[in-house]
């Protein structure tokens, strides 16, 4: 699978696919692949210096080491069951793409899915995997990372407690954890992403089908 960042510009690219074995070069695809205009809203949030100075640039370079390493390597096999499920019941109080401002400066955009949902609230792997990290971070508070295989990932953030650890295999539907506010957050809610490798997309397209299904 390959991601489109949400910063690609609408327009036609081309794509050329290499398969490479010991012996050479044995195919080679190519096709053109259209990337179709989206609009994105814009929300303005505004917060206490305080909660402003848990998203500061140093901290989430240090954050993004352990965030990197934990996607960089994936299984080659899909480790995931069909379609993917919300992993809280909750109200979506941001949704993915979105243009942040943060007291009227510009942020940049929304990775993922805000559920809102009350702190203690059980958290369920979206789908089959192994926990690929599972630490408190300095941003995001207390993250968990799935590798879902096939370089699928989904991460569960600002966490109040982490009930899995790194290296543990869960099947769709466990309970990792449970809803905080813990990292930049300004209330209890999980904020829920899929990347494929680094590239962050929306997850409402891995809830609507088997990600297998698109091949």
């Amino acid at each position: 699978f390959i991601g489109v960042t949400y910063h690609v510009n609408p327009g036609k690219y081309p794509l050329t696919i290499k398969v490479q074995r010991a012996s050479g070069i044995t195919l080679v695809l190519s096709e053109e692949i259209t990337v179709l205009p989206k609009k994105f809203t814009k929300q303005y949030l505004y917060v206490s210096q305080e909660i402003a100075s848990k998203r500061d640039e140093n901290l989430w370079k240090n954050d993004s080491l352990f965030i990197s390493k934990a996607k960089a390597t994936s299984s080659n096999k899909a480790l995931f069951e069909g379609s993917f499920i919300m992993p809280v019941t909750g109200r979506i109080s941001t949704e993915y793409g979105l243009i942040r401002y943060i007291n009227n400066k510009l942020n940049g955009r929304h990775s993922g899915l805000d559920i809102a949902a009350k702190k203690g609230t059980p958290i369920i792997a979206s789908n089959s995997g192994k926990i690929a990290l599972s630490k408190s971070l300095n941003v995001t508070g207390n993250t968990i990372i799935i590798d879902h295989g096939m370089n699928i990932f989904s991460a569960y953030c600002h966490l109040d407690k982490m009930l899995v650890k790194e290296g543990d295999f869960v099947k769709k539907g466990d309970i990792i954890g449970k809803v905080g506010s813990t990292g930049f957050s300004t209330g209890p809610h999980l904020h829920w992403t899929i990347s494929i490798g680094s590239t962050f997309t929306n997850p409402r397209l891995l809830l609507e089908k088997n990600p297998l299904s698109w091949i």
